[in-house]
């Protein structure tokens, strides 16, 4: 189909809403399949049209936003490492959307508790949990 008319793309919006946010990450193909709007082809000029994709790319840094906060008041809940990992690549995501430019190292601190043979080894030293001490000031 070489160009979308104004009853397709509404009957197109319709039909991609209604599959909620699942929709948001369907491919050309999946959204030709699970609509009554078959055409491959069409879906994909759909998905190109910029208030699509504006569309889209809000939706997706709104959902970031959420699940971001969600992890972080969570973060409390959990020692896992992961998931400290997972807050900072979302921030850097978060910040790439909104141009802000944070290139460079990132370190992740986190505590580990010690197991009992590493609290007793010779050659382990237990740190203070104080936020100030760095590997670069030991």
């Amino acid at each position: 189909m070489d160009k979308i008319t104004d009853a397709l793309c509404k009957e197109m919006w319709k039909a991609f809403k209604a599959l909620g946010k699942e929709a948001l990450t369907m491919n050309h193909y999946d959204l030709a399949e699970a609509t009554p709007v078959s055409d491959t082809e069409t879906w994909k000029q759909w998905l190109r049209l910029p208030a699509v994709s504006k569309y889209i790319a809000e939706e997706f840094s709104a959902i970031q936003d959420s699940e971001l906060r969600k992890l972080i008041m969570n973060i409390s809940d959990s020692s896992s490492v992961g998931k400290a990992q997972l807050i900072n690549s979302l921030s850097k995501l978060l910040d790439k959307s909104e141009g802000v430019d944070r290139s460079g190292p990132t370190y992740i601190y986190t505590y580990v508790p010690l197991a009992e043979e590493e609290k007793n080894a010779d050659n382990v030293e237990e740190l203070e949990n104080d936020p100030f001490i760095t590997p670069l000031s030991r």
